[in-house]
């Protein structure tokens, strides 16, 4: 949180690139995985407790640009936090990583809220349940819940003022 801090206080704004994403994954997982910090996994992975199949891992990088490439061509078109909460997912449902999915996607989610001046969105702990729903409806196409979420987070969407 404080690289995200830092890096916004500076005034730099930060193109999503594929290096950046794995960057961020590095910084979380480095004391904790340092072998597979900023590494895609090599392997399939099933997701305990989730219906979700994530991509085979030969087709991580080919979904990874293709997201930074949705977000290139979207984030003049949808409004920040819808633009966010969709990258979240779409992030998240790709699980480029073998462990830090989660916790990478909503790094970089609030990345996108705080440079264009909106609060965090924290996930709390109470609402981990309600968090797994909602992106279990977005893995079946209805992202309506998951962006109100994200829109409940930020609590008010008055930008702030830099």
């Amino acid at each position: 949180m404080n690289f995200l801090f830092d890096f916004v206080e500076r005034g730099q704004k930060h193109e999503l690139t594929e290096v950046f994403i794995r960057n961020i994954h590095q910084i979380i997982m480095k004391g904790t995985d340092p072998d597979w910090a900023g590494r895609y996994r090599n392997s399939n992975v099933a997701i305990i407790g989730s219906d979700h199949k994530p991509c085979p891992s030969y087709e991580i990088a080919p979904n990874v640009e293709a997201l930074v490439a949705w977000v290139r061509a979207n984030k003049h078109v949808l409004h920040p936090v819808e633009l966010a909460a969709l990258v979240h997912h779409k992030l998240v449902y790709i699980h480029p990583f073998f462990d830090g999915n989660g916790r990478a996607c909503r790094l970089i989610m609030n990345l996108l809220l705080m440079q264009e001046g909106y609060p965090l969105v924290l996930i709390l702990k109470n609402d981990r349940r309600k968090y797994y729903r909602v992106l279990e409806l977005a893995d079946k196409g209805n992202y309506k819940p998951l962006v109100a979420i994200h829109f409940s987070g930020c609590r008010t969407l008055t930008k702030h003022v830099h």
